[in-house]
């Protein structure tokens, strides 16, 4: 009799052993019919890493959108995760002036919401460290030494950690995705200018440095010593975009907006916080009108959902 319930025992193992393992290998099997071939790109799968792509021509990234059922217009819209090096060389070969705007606002939109992503994130953190303080009145080591690389990075200046905290967490914040598409259009020519040809400057950003790499402007007065700033990637201009609106000073007044719409527990209107760009630009008031023209004859606020701004 013992014998006959060990031998049950360890056949209704086997099957299960059996069964579990034919699962797996149809889910590898599926996964791997879900892969994309050489020479294209995947989806980041488990592991959240991102796949870094730089196809020459727009041709190639339309393929890429379709392949990933990614396109602006539809009403739910999934972005890729996709790391994006540059932008196709022959974008200002689309005669389409529409279907050369829906590309560039296409890729731009990727690097753009991924890099909010990673910021709201700092801002999670923030958040759980200022719980922490308030109750501990002290930080972890761990904790002590991310906050002061964040300290570093927004240029904050405090007397204490709560004052620190504080004032992170009035830097620490998204930019609109509709204000960060808009200036990308304005600064770049929707991706045709030659600085975003040949440096990945989206945004028209300088650099006073020797040590930084940069293109020398052709129109650059004989005493200047400025450069126009060389990136590697779209993601590190945007990136970097991103660092100098949160934290150089001239754009304390878009603080202070994003800072009053949080207060009052508002959507964070790009229209709004495009008037603390007034020191973005020699132009002020008009380069803000244009900012924020471009935002609305492209519709492009629809697009801010996709980010908990709340």
């Amino acid at each position: 009799m013992i014998n006959k319930r060990k031998f049950f025992k360890i056949l209704i193992l086997f099957i299960l052993l059996t069964l579990v393992g034919l699962e797996v290998y149809i889910i590898r099997e599926h996964q791997s019919e879900n892969n994309f071939t050489e020479g294209s790109i995947s989806a980041s799968g488990s592991n959240n890493e991102f796949k870094s792509i730089s196809y020459k021509s727009y041709k190639d990234w339309e393929k890429i959108f379709l392949e990933y059922d990614y396109d602006l217009n539809k009403d739910i819209i999934d972005v890729p995760q996709i790391a994006v090096k540059k932008f196709p060389e022959d974008i200002n070969q689309i005669r389409d002036a529409k279907k050369r705007k829906e590309l560039f606002l296409s890729i731009m939109l990727i690097g753009a919401y991924h890099a909010n992503q990673e910021i709201l994130k700092d801002r999670a953190k923030l958040n759980s460290l200022v719980k922490q303080y308030n109750i501990d009145r002290k930080l972890q080591k761990e904790d002590n030494q991310w906050l002061n690389l964040m300290i570093d990075k927004y240029n904050v200046e405090a007397n204490s950690v709560k004052d620190e905290l504080d004032e992170l967490l009035y830097k620490v914040d998204i930019i609109p995705l509709s204000l960060v598409l808009s200036q990308a259009a304005c600064e770049s020519g929707w991706g045709t200018s030659r600085f975003t040809k040949v440096a990945n400057n989206i945004f028209g950003e300088w650099t006073f440095s020797e040590n930084v790499a940069g293109v020398v402007p052709k129109a650059r007065p004989a005493n200047a010593t400025y450069k126009i700033r060389k990136f590697d990637t779209i993601e590190e201009a945007i990136a970097s975009y991103l660092n100098n609106l949160n934290s150089h000073y001239a754009y304390e007044k878009l603080w202070d907006i994003r800072s009053t719409l949080r207060n009052n527990n508002q959507n964070l209107d790009s229209l709004k916080l495009a008037a603390g760009l007034i020191n973005y630009s020699e132009r002020r008031e008009d380069y803000v009108e244009q900012v924020k023209d471009i935002i609305e004859y492209n519709n492009l606020k629809k697009i801010d959902k996709l980010l908990k701004i709340k």
